[in-house]
């Protein structure tokens, strides 16, 4: 979060945040069926980014995780698609990812911190687990 708010003073563009992260709904969503929990993820937060983002008037809505060659690219693209058909809000679904390389080259010389793990806490221990072995 840190890092995405030194970028958005850096460059000079609005940053909306929502504050507080659904650990609890994240965790009813998922226990028991940690294998789909990418699925529940991305629903989660796409939800609320698409709510946000008809709060304030937008007419479309996007992930920053498209840019990742990472994440699971066509369960976003699918999930932000039913989102945007349910919601009514269009959804930015340009792959990015051609540009992962180009976000790294800018965002190095600034000393951002570039988290290397989704962010949930089964992607974070999968993360650290394998740099212990």
């Amino acid at each position: 979060m840190e890092a995405m708010k030194s970028l958005a003073k850096e460059l000079e563009f609005p940053l909306i945040i929502n504050d507080g992260y659904d650990m609890i709904e994240y965790f009813n969503r998922v226990v028991g069926d940690e294998d789909q929990r990418c699925l529940y993820c991305f629903r989660l937060r796409l939800e609320k980014t698409a709510e946000i983002a008809l709060k304030q008037g937008f007419s479309t809505f996007t992930s920053s995780l498209l840019i990742s060659p990472h994440q699971k690219h066509d369960l976003l693209l699918e999930i932000g698609k039913t989102i945007s058909e349910e919601r009514g809000i269009d959804f930015l679904d340009t792959d990015l990812r051609k540009h992962y390389s180009d976000s790294r080259r800018m965002t190095k010389p600034l000393g951002l911190y570039r988290q290397q793990y989704c962010g949930c806490i089964y992607s974070e221990w999968e993360r650290f687990a394998e740099e212990n072995k």
